[in-house]
């Protein structure tokens, strides 16, 4: 299977998509993108992140470049030291939420966002045309260890955030960081607000104790806790711990969706003045919408994928924004998505209303959205399947910058190809199951 490009980078199964020397042309090619600088280098904890690194020093000190590496740290870890090192890239070795035997290289552009689409479709014809420019014997680089990255994440996040309140309510919350890069830093994070924690995978030996997407499927353990030990909250992390899952006080899943929505509602009520703009993707739910015209603000919708969210967020002056997958971006701390600043944003939200997370969004009506993903139909299909959607639905709101999405006032869904699988991804939202169900069975039979 070859390699799945997105906007962030490249990722595919070891040994499948995936293997050191493919990692050394990526990183090699991606050294030729950049303008002058050091190179900041990050990684999961995957069994095969320490391969690839190997094969990523050794490109980019071959191409000249002087590597920063920071050790088994998180994305947005990542992102902010290529940002305070003033380094001139990032690379962060992550398959993010896919599987255990997945692994990839996010690319991270000067400043600590991902690469636009133009730089990005530079550093594909660099790696299709095999055309890397190695230094010469006198100009390789060299290899630099700097250990501050996370507590100096866990700095200005703390800065941003009432500890004070937060600590005066004495919350209790359950941890699943999966095996993940929060293991190094969740814990710490919690530690410092004063929040008492019961953890599942936080050890960060590689062994994944499940799933690294933080769906309601995969996190039965958390559920578990949650309930039995009364806790407030259930915190999911994927890998490399750019997105956040929540579980409810009585166990069961609010889900990815409700990150940003209680993320936005804390920045809204703490910071928000009427007009103050949120952006999401297109395949955000509904309700983020209701939470921000309820404050008095306006929500923008970008296609999927952070640094198109990014650019929204910098070029309208966003308060807050992210995507329905758990990713929530606050610009006061960075552009890129971060669960650690989501969780702090989040716990002083529920400290500040003195609520569980379900009292809460009670209060802002209720949606069924559902997800699913199937395998890649050809292009052709694809454009018959949209055509068709159009076709039956023609009164629709239609968006056509990423796949298809037909929207109504109260309900809608899209279409579009993965950028990180290959799959077919299909997204309804509706008032009620049936109705959202109605929407997905539509989609499928449009992909016959």
């Amino acid at each position: 299977m070859p390699q799945r490009f997105s906007v962030s980078g490249a990722r595919g199964r070891y040994g499948d998509g995936m293997d050191p020397r493919q990692a050394l042309d990526l990183a090699a090619a991606f050294a030729q993108l950049l303008d002058d600088g050091p190179v900041i280098l990050g990684r999961d904890t995957r069994w095969t992140s320490p391969v690839l690194r190997r094969s990523v020093i050794a490109a980019l000190t071959g191409c000249g470049r002087r590597v920063i590496d920071i050790g088994v740290v998180t994305t947005p870890t990542t992102q902010l030291a290529v940002e305070w090192r003033e380094a001139a890239g990032g690379v962060m070795l992550t398959a993010s939420h896919n599987p255990v035997d997945w692994n990839g290289l996010k690319f991270i552009a000067r400043g600590g966002t991902f690469l636009n689409d133009t730089d990005f479709r530079r550093l594909k014809a660099i790696f299709d045309e095999d055309d890397q420019r190695w230094a010469t014997h006198d100009e390789v680089g060299i290899r630099l260890r700097w250990d501050h990255a996370v507590e100096r994440h866990l700095d200005a996040t703390l800065r941003l955030i009432d500890v004070k309140r937060i600590a005066a309510e004495e919350l209790l919350v359950a941890v699943d960081c999966c095996g993940g890069a929060g293991g190094v830093i969740i814990p710490r994070l919690l530690d410092r607000l004063g929040v008492r924690h019961l953890d599942l995978g936080c050890r960060t030996d590689g062994v994944f104790t499940r799933d690294p997407e933080p769906l309601a499927a995969n996190l039965d353990e958390l559920r578990k806790l949650t309930a039995e030990s009364e806790a407030v909250l259930g915190l999911a992390y994927d890998s490399d711990v750019d997105r956040l899952a929540l579980v409810g006080e009585n166990g069961e899943p609010l889900g990815e969706e409700r990150t940003l929505q209680l993320a936005t509602l804390a920045v809204l009520e703490a910071h928000g003045e009427p007009g103050a703009k949120v952006a999401c993707n297109l395949s955000t739910s509904r309700c983020l919408e209701d939470i921000v015209l309820r404050h008095g603000g306006e929500l923008l919708r970008a296609p999927v994928g952070e640094i198109n969210v990014v650019e929204a967020i910098r070029d309208n002056g966003c308060l807050i924004g992210g995507e329905g997958n758990g990713g929530v971006i606050y610009p006061a701390l960075h552009l890129g998505r971060d669960a650690i600043i989501a969780t702090a944003l989040i716990l002083e939200q529920l400290a500040r209303s003195g609520r569980a997370p379900g009292e809460i969004l009670a209060e802002y009506p209720a949606y069924t959205i559902i997800k699913e993903k199937r395998p890649v139909p050809d292009a052709s299909a694809l454009e018959r399947a949209y055509a068709a959607l159009r076709e039956r639905y023609p009164t629709a709101e239609t968006d056509e910058r990423d796949g298809l999405r037909l929207a109504w006032e109260d309900s809608w869904l899209q279409l579009r190809p993965s950028g990180t699988e290959p799959v077919v991804r299909i997204f309804a939202e509706a008032p009620d199951q049936v109705a959202a169900r109605e929407l997905i069975a539509a989609t499928n039979e449009a992909l016959q």
